[in-house]
């Protein structure tokens, strides 16, 4: 399976100045409009996944796969200091990364209407090298009847952040990457 998606967010904030006119109904007026913030978040993602499934026998079946997700990221977000009149830079990062999510799955037919399944997942981040080597899950199903079922499933399952948090920084009109917060694991 291949599959791409794109997210653009796109957005301008005015800083609104306005006074009273001392009459009885207190009317606000316009007084001056100057830019505050601006930001433009741009992300590509590209996801590829294959799996090989093999059925051992009428019992038992494994499969094999891994999930792919390459990103391409751009961000850009700027807001005004209003004590100096200065725009200060939250986001200032463009790059890539890739999200590899190996897995087995093993499925075991204990009765015609009870299904168990187990399996391990891992992922690796190479955006902050973050790596969860070992997931275990497991999973039963029982169909009641041809309209009805019940589940029950543990795991563990890590996830990564929305993407845009791992590039904030603190203002600053020239942003260092050892200020992002890339160091935030799954």
């Amino acid at each position: 399976t291949l599959s791409t998606s794109y997210n653009d967010q796109i957005t301008h904030h005015d800083y609104v100045y306005r006074h009273i006119i001392a009459n009885p109904d207190s009317v606000f007026v316009l007084d001056s409009v100057i830019p505050y913030m601006d930001y433009a978040f741009r992300e590509t993602k590209v996801s590829a996944s294959f799996y090989i499934n093999h059925k051992i026998n009428i019992l038992h079946s494994i499969k094999f796969g891994c999930m792919t997700d390459a990103y391409i990221f751009n961000y850009i977000h700027t807001i005004r200091n209003l004590s100096t009149y200065d725009f200060e830079y939250r986001f200032n990062y463009a790059g890539n990364a890739i999200l590899f999510q190996p897995y087995v799955q093993w499925k075991y037919k204990i009765r015609e209407n009870v299904v168990l399944n187990a399996g391990l997942h891992s992922q690796f981040f190479t955006l902050n090298n973050s790596v969860s080597w070992i997931e275990p899950r497991l999973g039963l199903k029982w169909d009641m009847d041809s309209k009805q079922s019940l589940s029950a499933a543990i795991g563990m399952h890590s996830q990564t952040q929305p993407t845009y948090i791992y590039f904030y920084h603190h203002p600053t009109t020239t942003p260092a990457p050892e200020l992002y917060n890339k160091n935030i694991g799954f």
